[in-house]
């Protein structure tokens, strides 16, 4: 009969060792991972353009990646074509200029069109383009696609 021969003790710790990362990522994969994307998935399931979106087509949405339109200054609530006379000011930047964990009214460019309109001035259009998340490459694509016109 042919007797087996026990694995070097170097050989041992390796494979003890796989095996304890092999368990812990796999634990941690069933525990933790799965329903985190369970719940994202759900999440993006869930997601549907608002109807104000129209102006962001699907291109502009591909590039800069997503964008928030809630608040009453959003620029996708005003219509695409400027009324003669009126002056449009542009906002662009983050989530400081989209106004994040403020009301629909208390964004900065609301700010500024109430001060445009006690003032008496000519009318004054103030257009949000801010959105959480978006650095100057966004901004500056949603200037280039929108304002720039």
């Amino acid at each position: 009969m042919r007797q087996l021969v026990p694995w070097p003790p170097a050989a041992r710790a390796v494979l003890v060792l796989l095996y304890g990362v092999a368990a812990a990522l796999g634990t941690l994969y069933f525990f933790a991972w799965r329903p985190y994307a369970s719940r994202m998935r759900e999440a993006a399931a869930s997601y549907e353009r608002p109807a104000e979106t129209k102006l962001l087509d699907a291109e502009i949405l591909r590039k800069v990646g997503s964008f928030l339109n809630d608040k009453q200054s959003a620029f996708t609530r005003f219509p695409e074509e400027k009324p003669k006379g009126t002056t449009r000011v542009c906002a662009f930047g983050d989530s400081h200029t989209y106004g994040q964990e403020t009301g629909v009214d208390q964004d900065f460019p609301s700010f500024l069109q109430r001060q445009f309109d006690k003032s008496g001035r000519a009318p004054v259009e103030v257009l949000n383009f801010g959105s959480p998340w978006h650095g100057f490459h966004q901004a500056f694509m949603l200037w280039e696609h929108f304002a720039s016109r």
